[in-house]
């Protein structure tokens, strides 16, 4: 077993990722909502209460909590978004947008004669979303030279199969007996498992008649193990659903399905019919 790569190694011991990751999280998500507050605190300081019935405090009281739930469950706070800007802001803005319009239809549902100043809302809103997007800039530089741009642990297990490029992902080269062997070497096993130990992806490059011995180590290890499929690949499977114990592979997503329509359809016409109501 030959090891290519250090690069999650500092001062010879692994770093845990998680943390960093956790980290990471709890700064952007705090910062977000203490712009927020901010945002709507300067807005109403700019342009004043107006005639709304809503303060910038039953403002805050109302889109802080919903924002906060909405980016959590919208993976605002993820992986991905910490690797990638673009799809950090994408997410973020993505997550304020339908805040935005919630609060605003609740509004409507519950209070439709309840006032809001438009100006102080999207000024407030609009400054929120520019110091969010500073400290995701902040985030991703944070990242790129201190951490060298780290944030999860790749392991890379060649077993003879195509080679397989990942940025600063840690390699290691196996012997074409090797599964045979742990399979049925205790000793063997265990030293595999100790190289996957803290990763947080694992992913196999092998030939077809070792994929099922690997998906049995990879499930013992209890990590997130990826085995490489040329033949998924060359087909572009979108999805794979998994329905009486059988496994069909997406390959075409067809037109919107019913539910997709109708909210587009809605969609439509509460945009068509906006401009009449105000």
């Amino acid at each position: 077993m030959e090891m290519r790569s250090e690069a999650f190694s500092q001062g010879g011991r692994m770093v845990n990722m998680e943390y960093r990751r956790l980290r990471l999280y709890i700064l952007t998500f705090f910062s977000d909502l203490v712009l927020m507050i901010a945002g709507f605190s300067l807005a109403s300081h700019l342009i004043g209460d107006g005639a709304g019935e809503l303060s910038e405090a039953d403002l805050m009281l109302a889109m802080v909590p919903l924002f906060g739930l909405i980016a959590i469950y919208g993976r605002v706070y993820s992986i991905r978004g910490l690797e990638s800007l673009p799809y950090a802001v994408q997410r973020l803005t993505i997550a304020l947008a339908v805040s935005a319009f919630l609060l605003v239809f609740v509004l409507f549902v519950l209070r439709p004669t309840m006032g809001i100043v438009r100006g102080q809302y999207l000024l407030g809103l609009l400054m929120a979303w520019l110091g969010m997007i500073a400290v995701r800039g902040f985030v991703a530089l944070y990242t790129d030279k201190v951490c060298d741009g780290l944030v999860q642990n790749r392991l890379i297990i060649d077993d003879g199969g195509p080679e397989v490029l990942l940025d600063k992902a840690l390699h290691i080269d196996v012997a074409p007996e090797m599964i045979a062997r742990a399979l049925d070497d205790p000793a063997l096993l265990d030293r595999l498992g100790r190289n996957m130990r803290g990763m947080d992806r694992v992913i196999v490059s092998c030939p077809t008649e070792r994929r099922e011995g690997w998906t049995r180590i990879l499930r013992a290890a209890g990590v997130q193990g990826e085995i490489l499929s040329e033949t998924l690949n060359r087909l572009g499977v979108l999805d794979i659903i998994r329905e009486n114990n059988v496994a069909f592979l997406v390959v075409s997503s067809g037109t919107l399905g019913l539910r997709s329509r109708i909210i587009k359809r809605a969609m439509d016409l509460l945009i068509s019919v906006r401009p009449f109501l105000s």
